[in-house]
């Protein structure tokens, strides 16, 4: 099994460090994606985890197979993306909110806090990914294979970068997104669509304090999700093959249930996976949750 996890996060934190005040440009970082790729396509397996609560969104996650990119106005860092040390003087949180869509994963299934924070205090579940079945789709577009091209590991750094380039560019495309979106929806031509590039580095980036989450993510940018039909670059066209919120991430290997959740809720995900199992190649198991009689971790026990 290939273990993700140091590797890849030091060399993107060695990139984004090296390169200094001149930042990480998308094509940058799709080099970093190719070599990722190349990776998982010599692995057996390669997992990451989503810790959620147990509701509609999360079971209906599970039924079909996909997952739901969120604007990063919705996340709960309030620095998110406001990663360069001069930002916060131009530019508040609440002006990035359309400009990026996220989804998190943790590279682990038994982290407490994790389990405290994200999955309603163990009441909720985590769903396993092998990364190695979207591999087997990668030239297949119908099914965006290239999701697998927006995700990265999220660097912990002790402070905020200094990016002059990267903080233009996060300043005009805040001001203007709204224009952006309405020339959009009138077929009209924005001008300056360059200035919307290059910034997704600055959401891959966050504090050390963070860093308990061991955070991987799929961050799609306003652009790369809307400019694709007209976007004359090749050298980036593997990065404009998204076309909406919903993707396909049809990859989902275990669930596992919370501790605190209900006995009910447990059969409910066991005829889910038995449903799936039934239409699939591939093999949903479930897991129950158990306290270690004497140790802090968790236990799991198949139960399907």
């Amino acid at each position: 099994m290939l273990t993700l996890t140091v590797d890849f996060r030091k060399e993107l934190a060695h990139r984004i460090e090296e390169n200094g005040n001149k930042g990480l440009s998308d094509i940058d970082l799709m080099e970093f994606s190719k070599k990722l790729i190349q990776k998982l396509k010599n692995s057996n397996s390669v997992k990451l985890y989503r810790y959620m609560p147990f509701n509609y969104n999360s079971v209906r996650s599970i039924e079909t197979g996909s997952i739901y990119l969120s604007e990063v106005g919705k996340m709960n860092d309030v620095f998110e993306g406001l990663t360069l040390t001069h930002s916060n003087k131009n530019i508040s949180f609440n002006t990035l909110n359309d400009l990026i869509y996220l989804k998190s994963f943790c590279e682990e299934k038994d982290n407490l806090l994790m389990w405290s924070h994200y999955a309603d205090n163990h009441k909720g579940i985590c769903i396993e990914y092998d990364l190695t079945y979207l591999i087997s789709k990668i030239d297949d577009k119908k099914s965006n294979p290239n999701i697998l091209f927006h995700l990265f590991p999220v660097v912990y750094l002790e402070n905020r970068i200094n990016d002059e380039a990267a903080f233009n560019n996060l300043i005009y495309a805040s001001k203007s997104i709204n224009q952006y979106k309405l020339d959009l929806k009138n077929q009209n031509h924005h001008d300056d669509v360059e200035w919307h590039n290059d910034i997704k580095m600055l959401f891959l980036i966050k504090s050390k304090s963070w860093g308990y989450e061991k955070e991987w993510r799929i961050a799609v940018t306003f652009t790369q999700m809307n400019e694709k039909p007209k976007y004359s670059d090749e050298s980036l066209s593997d990065l404009y093959t998204i076309d909406s919120q919903n993707v396909d991430f049809d990859c989902i290997t275990s669930i596992y249930c919370g501790a605190n959740l209900e006995n009910d809720k447990v059969e409910h995900l066991k005829e889910i996976a038995k449903r799936v199992n039934n239409n699939s190649l591939r093999r949903l198991s479930v897991y129950r949750s158990q306290l270690d009689p004497k140790e802090y971790k968790l236990n799991y026990e198949r139960i399907l």
